[in-house]
């Protein structure tokens, strides 16, 4: 391992330099050893409290995707909906090519919840039903998209994303913070190339 990502509660996303043999040479990827620089900043400091999925990107053009989502579970005012921010699911392009700036908000894709209603697949369970909208994304310019979750305030719950046949699955977490039991079985299902449910 040479590489290592990692996320804070202030919504950086730092990447770490570990190709040295020796751990007192380990450094912030970005930026200088005086002033780091993270590679990415969720927009408006949404916290990453869960390790990022790293894959190969989608289209083969190098480098390596980060999967995560945002929000955090560990304080009694994490349970509290009227005080949570919007979180979102994130899919963050590192080129891998030595990079000295943080990758910006403005070169990500937006896409969107469309709507959001409860169906009943079985008669003893019920399931969200999400559309999201299908934006092409343009990797000559862009780095990567946002997903921001609904309903608005949306759970503080840390995402822990897993890939599964290029798909993105975060769950869902119940108020309690000691227990992290689910709301539901129902998961959320993304599309890693172009953020679909």
């Amino acid at each position: 391992v040479d590489t290592a990502y990692a996320g804070d509660l202030q919504g950086n996303l730092w990447k770490f330099d570990l190709s040295a043999s020796a751990p007192s040479a380990w450094r912030i990827e970005q930026g200088s050893t005086t002033r780091p620089l993270p590679l990415f900043v969720t927009q408006d400091e949404q916290p990453i409290s869960s390790q990022p999925t790293v894959a190969q990107h989608p289209e083969g053009l190098g480098g390596v995707m980060l999967y995560f989502g945002t929000g955090k579970y560990v304080e009694l005012v994490d349970s509290e909906i009227d005080t949570r921010k919007t979180q979102a699911l994130y899919g963050i392009w590192d080129k891998d090519v030595g990079e000295s700036s943080v990758i910006a908000q403005a070169s990500l894709l937006s896409q969107d919840i469309l709507t959001q209603e409860m169906s009943r697949l079985r008669a003893s369970e019920g399931h969200i039903v999400r559309t999201v909208s299908n934006r092409p994304i343009d990797w000559s310019r862009q780095r990567g998209w946002r997903l921001p979750l609904l309903p608005k305030p949306s759970k503080g719950m840390p995402i822990q994303v897993t890939l599964v046949s290029a798909r993105l699955a975060p769950p869902s977490y119940g108020r309690d913070v000691c227990s992290f039991q689910p709301f539901s079985r129902t998961q959320i299902a993304v599309a890693a190339l172009v953020a679909v449910f």
